[in-house]
């Protein structure tokens, strides 16, 4: 098996046995079908947790068949990385929970999903470029500009953060502010093992000798 590069703050390259990380997603999603049903009383969100249940149990199920899995690897990253985006989406709503509270339906709420949306989005394309410039400075290209670049979107970002945050803790909404912090927290860490699932799926469907070996 081909040593593949991850990201720094992983503790290391996705592997076949995160199948089993389903049973964790499974909780969550039960738990926000659950609060869907009885307490928001939203068919909308009630229809995408079911599904999200629905997934992460197939996931378990192959969990169980390790010849299967190991046969498929590319498929079962791919399905890895679908767990760690509802994992990803199950925690957001929790922010998105105690910042809507009762009110999902006002606007504030869907400013609230179109950030978090617009966040993974972004995160998810700057991890791509990670794994882009990565493979540059592997091939001899230097990468001093694209760190200088890097620096300035980073502060871009902080200066959004505080601008988004400021009106919260001037008016005292103080769950309001927690509910925004941990969706952006997780919205910007948690897109990083998904695509790094789905890079796994893609240098196996490249190269088979980054197949795992059981």
């Amino acid at each position: 098996m081909k040593q593949r590069y991850y990201l720094p703050f992983l503790s290391g390259a996705m592997s076949l046995s995160m199948i089993g990380f389903s049973w964790l997603t499974v909780m969550f999603s039960l738990f926000h079908y659950a609060i869907t049903s009885y307490e928001i009383q939203s068919e909308y969100c009630k229809l995408i947790f079911q599904v999200f249940v629905i997934v992460n149990i197939c996931s378990i199920v192959l969990s169980f068949i390790k010849r299967i899995y190991y046969k498929f690897q590319v498929a079962t990253f791919i399905i890895i990385g679908i767990n760690f985006l509802i994992f990803l989406l199950d925690l957001d709503f929790i922010g998105f929970f105690m910042f809507a509270e009762e009110n999902v339906y006002s606007w504030y709420a869907l400013l609230y999903i179109i950030v978090m949306l617009v966040t993974i989005i972004v995160s998810s394309i700057y991890y791509v470029y990670c794994y882009k410039i990565k493979k540059e400075r592997v091939l001899g290209y230097g990468g001093e500009e694209k760190k200088k670049k890097n620096s300035r979107s980073l502060n871009y970002g902080i200066i959004f953060g505080l601008v988004l945050i400021a009106p919260f803790i001037l008016t005292g909404h103080i769950q309001k502010l927690f509910g925004v912090l941990l969706g952006l927290l997780f919205s910007v860490i948690f897109p990083s093992p998904i695509i790094d699932s789905f890079y796994a799926a893609y240098l196996i469907h490249k190269d088979p000798k980054y197949k795992e070996k059981r």
